[in-house]
């Protein structure tokens, strides 16, 4: 998300490196729930057990609870402090070293997560969020999320995904901050605008440059406020809007209308994109047909299959 918390948005735009991991060809299939419109994961954590995780495309690190941290048997060589960057601002944070995170029987031994106050994110239908999954982990594959199939898959070798029927170039992406941010060019009302995909918000969320591109300003009658704004991990807060808008496309796919976000999020800043039309990509456009993020290629695919 670019990590969301108090008004349902702790921005975790984590700007740090992601370690190498030796592959084997063998992808690994995790069941996933779509649940008021979060991407929940299931990981198995040792000497825990499985825990639920929201997919965040937009996290630059991983994320656990307090309340998972507390019931963890970690060394003090495994706990460190960390200035972490995050959608409104930095903030001191504990990291720590995850005793063997397991995705699907895929086996991490060097996660390091960041310590956080989740209890924004709740219980979505029995299932507790504990951690955010971020692109330092999700970036060492090529990953396939299929919300109506209810699953995602994680590629590990590049030429393994061709069953899903991936034929045109897709989108390109790039990163300008964090290694595995998907970065890339959406069509709005016909006029480009900068995009990030970000699968743990819930949905679009366009700055006041994007939103002019379809007509829409602070006194539009379609315009409402948004109780509570977004507030990131430091607590400050940003005014926020909503409206419908229409005729987003990402390549070829387009969406009919939609509701989204209107705030000038200070992570659009961060990511050098805030004095033109930019915009995060939610769940929802994820919703009703299979995405394709190819790390290895640096392409985005939507509705892949």
């Amino acid at each position: 998300m670019i990590l969301r918390c108090l008004a349902g948005l702790l921005s975790s735009a984590f700007f740090l490196s992601t370690p190498a991991l030796a592959i084997t060809a063998e992808p690994a299939r995790l069941p996933i729930s779509y649940l008021e419109e979060r991407i929940l994961v299931p990981v198995q954590i040792a000497g825990i057990g499985e825990r639920y995780f929201i997919l965040d495309t937009a996290a630059g690190r991983s994320v656990i609870s307090a309340d998972l941290r507390a019931g963890l048997d970690l060394a003090p060589e495994d706990i460190d402090q960390l200035e972490v960057q995050g959608a409104t601002g930095a903030i001191t944070m504990e990291v720590a070293t995850l005793p063997g995170l397991s995705l699907g029987g895929l086996v991490q031994d060097d996660v390091s997560a960041v310590v956080a106050d989740l209890s924004a994110f709740r219980e979505y239908d029995g299932r507790q969020v504990e951690g955010i999954l971020g692109v330092d982990v999700l970036s060492r594959y090529d990953v396939a999320i299929d919300v109506p199939g209810a699953a995602v898959t994680l590629f590990q070798d590049p030429a393994s995904y061709s069953d899903l029927g991936v034929t045109e170039a897709g989108l390109d992406f790039h990163a300008v901050v964090q290694p595995g941010f998907v970065q890339f060019t959406v069509m709005l009302e016909g006029e480009p605008v900068a995009a990030v995909l970000d699968s743990a918000a819930r949905i679009g969320t366009l700055n006041w440059h994007a939103a002019g591109l379809a007509g829409l300003s602070a006194n539009s009658e379609a315009v409402t406020v948004k109780n509570g704004g977004s507030r990131g991990i430091d607590g400050r807060g940003t005014a926020s809007y909503a409206a419908p808008v229409s005729d987003i496309c990402l390549g070829a796919r387009c969406y009919p209308a939609m509701d989204v976000k209107i705030a000038d999020l200070p992570v659009f800043e961060v990511l050098g994109i805030a004095g033109a039309p930019a915009m995060l990509v939610g769940a929802a456009f994820m919703a009703d047909c299979p995405m394709l993020i190819a790390y290895s290629t640096e392409t985005l695919h939507v509705c892949a299959d």
